[in-house]
């Protein structure tokens, strides 16, 4: 499509793009010429400042323009401004034409300039003080004027120009320079008009001074006076002038001058220091300093004439107990000093008092105190100690005096040890207010009694905290040290005895006191203990086990008869059962007997007597049986010739009726016959023993033994028969879990079988111990087996590998001690034809992944396969050769065997057992133990093998079980000699076996604060290497009941201690010590309170400082306070208080399980302010008539209330005395009131008293 366009329009379009350019190119000052070639004329409209004023610039009013015309008409207007006037002359007064030029053209104005006058001046700003020196020129530095003129305008004028202005000064009138100090006023003109202000003329004072030259004497000797002669300072002004003055000058002038120098150090540069204080505004010393030489004259000579003493120490002090606190004050001071070869340890010298002279080179002589000396004091070992020492440690010391470098002189000194003056005992924890009983011991509660010693230097072997006070408070008390037993005075002793008079009265006892002192480096101090009688508590009592008796008899059976005496120390003993103990009554107890003369039943009494006490109780009290004919004799008969076996006490009581047995019973006419063994009591059996035990039967009170076998079997030791899995993985993702499928064990039994177990057959009796499967290494699983009283045990090891430590390759080094080199170089494990492996000295060596070392592991008989009954008998020739696999961690290796037939020719041991040490009844365990079998075949070859002494084929001889049944002594132990026993050889073994032991132990935490109660303890200790430690418990007697919890509340509770008995231990019940918890010490504190004088006590409350009540605790206490209602002054007018104290309350509290000490304060009653007059009514017109006149006082609050002030707190006066209540007499009296109140300062004084008058009668 084609476009067509009009020339017309294109023509415009390009004038106008050709315009454009035009305009692009020119710049803006070329329009502005072109413009101005335009300009026809200019002319000036809206100008109305025809007026101007002299020396002032041309002026243009606002709205004034130039009308600029150009050539094509058209007009535009300009602002006019000052730039475009030519010719304008401020300074010619009268009419003037100017030009007004704008480009090239110009037009004129015609002004008139009339003279300028100033109005007024003022002072715009100027410093807060013109201050000027005395004497010297003014300077207006810094005033600024403002001039106002007559047309309404104003400028600033500086005065920075005038800085040198004095009485001839044209500017400033009314200053000169002969001003004294002082403030001034000034006159400052400007075109005939003036304004004043004022200055400060100040003195002309010295700021600054220094030393231009020092004295001629520049040297002295130490007390010299200085000589100021040649002595000039430079002084500075502060107006900048200085001047040189001589010191006689200065001080001629009356200038404050003050010297100050130290000539006392010799050998030494010595500051002079001049300070001057001018009388200046500022009032400040300035100081100027310089050195001089100062020595002293040379000694010829220093003699000491007298040796120093001591100070002397306090001596005599006594030390007395406050509250639980310890304080000590001198009773008499010993101040007597000590000379220096017979210092006290912990004594100072006292310089003071050695004396030297001083022979100087001049022929001086001055002596002096060891003070003014220089000295060293050195130790034996030649260390240096410090002049001011205490010789804390006795021995010779050096004391050496010098003078300057001159010639020493040493003294020796010598310090002897401090001797013990007194003991002081402290009981923190309450132990000397318990009550002990006889028979007690102080054994392990002396560490609870805390002790100091004061010595004869007034030292003490603890400080106290503070030097000064000296007082020991419960917190320093803790940090003495303790007592022990060993510290017993001669005399005392630690076990409590009662000296009262005896009780005859059971569950009664007296009391009794006894004095324990002990002996600390030859000083003595006690306490006074309360020691109880040890009274009977309960008396028990078992009858004999024979209560028959034959018709006629006059004596019963007192075997098995005994009484059990508790006493009321929780302790007990046996009395057994005496004749004289014994008396006979009829079966109704009625009749006395001394014969048993017919059949029946008769009472027996018995009485017990101990001590002052005699008890015979109904309750003793039993029974006899009368016979005719009596038995005399009962004897069993076994019928089945063997020890019958029962699973438990129960069949064997059933089994009675079967008559395993029955009792042969012969009377007193000698008949005999026989009874049916269910017809005998059973009189002792244990019910839980296993194996082999004697029952006793009683059958008409004789006494007969029948063995039983319970259980069958009896166990004696249990081992490894087979492995299980050994080799484990520790896998961060899955916890190891042991497979023991594989698992087999042999019991040992004590007829010389064995038997193997399963681990599938386990039951209740087998537990497994598994060892921490969560870490790396070997471990050991341990079998346990209870049979019956008995606990066996062996284990197993296992090993835990980490998850990239594979079994890489295991070996078997065929060269152990152990194998036997059938041919050169051939090394195989001869087994006799039938026997199973015995692998015991064997190890293999294995390599795990990650590691190129190899690692020893024992070789177990589960790692090898390998048949024993695989080998049929082929003749006294039979040799087979096996190469037996080893699988170890999924690796093989070989272990060479040859099956052989050949006779042992002897054994040796190769290691001993691990135990020697057995306890009777204990069967031998040769665990550990090995011997080596030696054999010999057909061709005279010799082989050999190691074995365990535990091994089925090795038999024990010689070995007594229970040697000391028919033991005569005590002995504790013997030494045994075991047969070891191997087909027709055998060996020795020595063991030792013992009695059942008391186990020995230690009590732990047998004392303990309330609120901090610790369990106690036993530490046992295990006599016998080799023994199991018995089981124990502790229980504790609260509140007349035995029991297993730990009592929380202060008190002695006797514990009672349950050994539980093992094979190795014996059972026992001790009761000897107490749990001791003792009450918890606090400080309870008053907190300190005040009122105002008439208002209500406050609410009085105390805190427990530095600690807390226990629980939920509660205190019983109530607060007291000293009586009094008036405020109380000390001697200094201050406030005195009402001491606040406390009061235990009885009741339901928990008061009894604390020691609590109680830390008073006080209630402070303060002035009542009265703010207003008091108004004082009747006192009018009073007459004397016998009653007394009172006065009524009112006084009123901020508030507007009234208050009146009681009666007591007014108090009159006749004379200027005060009187007793109100007036009675005649006479005139003044009324004020009493120091209860105070006035405020805005009180009036005729606001606070009255006067009146009381009339006598007409």
């Amino acid at each position: 499509m084609k476009t067509k366009f009009n020339a017309k329009v294109l023509l415009v379009i390009l004038l106008i793009f050709v315009a454009a350019l035009a305009l692009v190119a020119c710049t803006p000052g070329e329009q502005k010429n072109q413009d101005q070639q335009g300009v026809r004329s200019i002319a000036v409209d809206g100008f109305t400042s025809l007026t101007m004023y002299s020396h002032q610039p041309f002026t243009v009013n606002e709205g004034a323009v130039v009308v600029i015309t150009y050539y094509n008409g058209k007009t535009e207007s300009v602002a006019l401004t000052a730039d475009m006037i030519e010719g304008y002359r401020s300074d010619v007064i009268g009419p003037q034409t100017v030009t007004v030029r704008y480009g090239d053209q110009t037009t004129t104005l015609s002004v008139t300039v009339v003279e300028s006058t100033v109005q007024r001046i003022e002072i715009e700003s100027a410093p807060s003080v013109i201050q000027v020196v005395e004497g010297d020129y003014l300077s207006m530095k810094g005033v600024v004027l403002r001039v106002y003129y007559q047309e309404a305008r104003s400028t600033l004028y500086s005065l920075d120009a005038y800085t040198e202005i004095d009485e001839t000064s044209s500017v400033v009138t009314g200053y000169r320079r002969s001003f004294a100090p002082g403030f001034y006023t000034v006159t400052i003109h400007y075109v005939k008009q003036t304004v004043t202000t004022t200055i400060q003329v100040i003195s002309k004072d010295v700021v600054a001074v220094a030393v231009a030259s020092k004295p001629a004497k520049d040297a002295y000797f130490v007390g010299d006076e200085l000589e100021t002669a040649g002595l000039t300072f430079a002084y500075t002004y502060n107006n900048g002038d200085t001047a040189v003055v001589t010191y006689d000058e200065a001080v001629a002038a009356g200038d404050a001058l003050s010297v100050d120098y130290d000539f006392s150090v010799p050998l030494a540069e010595s500051r002079v220091q001049t300070t001057f204080r001018f009388e200046t505004s500022e009032g400040n010393p300035i100081v100027a300093t310089f050195a001089v030489w100062v020595r002293m004259p040379s000694v010829l000579r220093v003699d000491l004439i007298r040796n120093p003493v001591s100070f002397g120490v306090t001596q005599n002090v006594v030390v007395r107990e406050e509250d639980g606190s310890f304080s000590y004050y001198p009773e008499a001071e010993s101040k007597d000093p000590s000379s220096i070869d017979g210092l006290i340890q912990g004594e100072r010298i006292n310089l003071e008092t050695g004396l030297v002279r001083l022979t100087y080179d001049d022929g001086t002589v001055k002596e002096t105190d060891l003070t003014d000396i220089a000295f060293t004091i050195s130790d034996q070992n030649g260390r240096r100690i410090d002049s001011q020492t205490v010789f804390s440690e006795p021995g010779t010391y050096n004391l050496t005096v010098r003078y300057g470098n001159d010639a020493a002189t040493t003294l020796t000194v010598v310090v002897k040890k401090r001797t013990a003056l007194q003991l002081i005992l402290a009981d923190p924890n309450g132990i000397v207010g318990l009550e002990y009983w006889e028979g007690d011991s102080l054994r392990g509660k002396t560490s609870m009694i805390r002790y100091n010693i004061q010595y004869d230097n007034g030292e003490f072997a603890v400080p106290a905290p503070d030097p000064v006070e000296k007082v020991f408070d419960l917190a320093a008390i803790q940090q003495w040290p303790t007592l022990s037993e060993s510290m017993l005075a001669i005399g005392s002793n630690a076990t409590f005895s009662y000296t009262g008079a005896r009780s005859d009265v059971v569950g009664e006892g007296g009391t009794s006191v006894q004095t324990i002192a002990f002996t600390v480096e030859n000083v003595t101090a006690g306490f006074d203990f309360v020691v109880k009688e040890n009274a009977l508590r309960s008396v028990d009592f078992t009858a004999p086990a024979d209560n028959y008796v034959a018709v006629g008899d006059n004596v019963v059976s007192i075997a098995g008869g005994k009484f059990l005496l508790t006493y009321l120390n929780k302790n007990f003993r046996t009395v057994e059962l005496t004749f004289p103990m014994l008396s006979y009554y009829s079966e109704d107890g009625l009749t006395p007997v001394t014969h048993f003369d017919e059949t029946g039943a008769y009472l027996v009494r018995p009485v017990v007597t101990d001590g002052t006490y005699t008890v015979a109780d109904p309750a003793f009290e039993y029974f006899v049986i009368a016979e005719d004919p009596a038995v005399t004799e009962v004897r069993l008969i076994d019928r089945l010739g063997y020890t019958p076996e029962y699973k438990d006490r129960a069949a064997f009581e059933a089994d009675l009726a079967n008559n395993p047995f029955v009792l042969r019973v012969t009377d007193s006419r000698n008949n005999i016959y026989e009874v049916n063994a269910d017809q005998a009591e059973i009189y002792r059996m244990s019910n839980d023993y296993i194996g082999t035990q004697t029952v006793q039967l009683r059958y008409h009170g004789f006494l007969v033994d029948y063995a039983v076998k319970l259980s069958g079997r009896a166990v004696t030791s249990i081992s490894v028969k087979q492995m299980p899995r050994t080799v484990y993985y520790l896998d961060p993702e899955a916890p190891v879990v042991l497979d023991l499928s594989d698992l087999k064990i042999e019991r040992r039994f004590n007829d010389n079988t064995s038997g193997v177990v399963e681990y599938a057959a386990f039951d209740y009796y087998w537990n497994i111990v598994l060892p921490d499967l969560t870490t790396l290494g070997t471990k050991s699983v341990l079998i346990e087996y209870r049979h019956g009283e008995n606990l066996f045990a062996c284990s197993f090891e296992i090993e835990i590998r980490d998850l990239a430590d594979e079994v890489v390759s295991i070996a078997f080094d065929p060269t152990q001690n152990g194998m036997t080199e059938v041919a050169p170089g051939e090394y195989r494990l001869v087994v006799s034809r039938g026997e199973d492996l015995n692998v015991t000295p064997f190890y293999i060596s294995v390599v795990y992944s990650g590691s190129s070392e190899p690692v020893a592991v024992k070789l177990q008989r589960g790692y090898v396969t390998f048949d024993p009954n695989a080998f049929p008998y082929q003749g006294e020739d039979f040799v087979a050769d096996r190469d037996c696999e080893i699988r170890y961690g999924n690796r093989t290796a070989i272990l060479p065997v040859r099956v052989t037939e050949r006779k042992l020719t002897g054994i040796e041991v190769v290691t001993l057992p691990d135990r020697f040490n057995y306890v009777e009844g204990q069967l031998p365990d040769l665990s550990g133990g090995q011997i080596k079998r030696v054999f010999e075949d057909k061709d005279g070859a010799v082989s050999y093998d190691i074995i365990s002494m535990t091994d089925p084929l090795i038999q024990l001889a010689d070995y007594v079980v229970s040697p000391f049944e028919n033991a005569v002594g005590t002995d504790q132990y013997v030494d045994q000699i075991i047969r070891v026993v191997y087909g027709s050889y055998s060996l020795e073994v020595p063991v030792r076996t013992y009695r059942r032991q008391h186990v020995a132990f230690e009590y732990l935490d047998s004392v303990s604060f309330y609120g901090d109660v610790k369990t106690p303890t036993l530490s046992l200790r295990n006599t016998v290497e080799g023994f199991v430690l018995p089981g124990w418990s502790i229980a504790y007697y609260v509140e007349g009941v035995w029991t297993d919890r730990v009592p929380s509340v202060p008190g002695e509770y006797p514990m009672q201690v349950t050994i539980d008995g093992n094979q190795y231990y014996l059972d026992e019940v001790i009761e000897e010590r107490s749990l001791f918890i003792i009450a918890k010490i606090i400080t309870v504190q008053a907190y300190p309170q005040e009122k105002f004088y008439g208002d209500p006590d406050p609410e009085f409350r105390y805190f427990i400082a530095g600690d807390s009540l226990v629980g939920d605790d509660v205190l019983g206490i109530r607060m007291l306070r000293e009586p009094g209602e008036n405020v109380k002054f000390n001697e200094t007018g201050g406030y005195a208080g009402y001491q606040i104290k406390f009061e235990l309350v009885a009741g339901d509290n928990d008061n009894d399980r604390y020691r609590i000490l109680f830390k008073y304060d006080n209630l402070t009653i303060k002035q009542r302010v009265i703010e207003s007059s008091i108004d004082f009514m009747g006192g009018d017109n009073l007459v004397e008539d016998g009653t007394p006149k009172r006065i009524i006082a009112v006084y009123r609050l901020p508030s507007g209330d009234s208050v009146s002030i009681g009666a007591g707190d007014l108090v009159y006066r006749k004379d200027g005395a005060i009187i007793e209540g109100a007036p009675v007499e005649a006479g005139e009296y003044t009324v004020t009131i009493s120091d209860n109140y105070v006035f405020a300062d805005t009180v009036p004084q005729e606001g606070r008293s009255y006067s009146f008058v009381i009339k006598p009668r007409s």
